[in-house]
């Protein structure tokens, strides 16, 4: 089982544990990479991709191609505020 997360580059809040601890954590700088790096981590095996909130809301295919594909689990994360 592989997992990934999937954040903005300049997000500096999002995944710091899963950084920290060295889990791949990748990071997106621009909104028409997002659906090309989720089919680059399908295509190496990645199995769980969980993605923030803010990149989730960039890509074309979450809703039409990856919630049908049985072969990996697309997770959106909640949104840290802080108050």
């Amino acid at each position: 089982m592989k997992i990934s997360w999937l954040k903005l580059e300049n997000d500096n809040k999002n995944f710091k544990l899963p950084m920290g601890l060295g889990m791949d954590v990748f990071s997106i700088d621009k909104a028409e990479d997002v659906d090309n790096k989720i089919d680059e981590l399908i295509a190496n095996k990645y199995n769980t991709i969980i993605l923030s909130n803010d990149v989730a809301g960039l890509s074309e295919k979450i809703n039409k191609e990856y919630l049908y594909n049985r072969n990996v689990n697309i997770i959106i994360s909640k949104d840290r505020e802080k108050y």
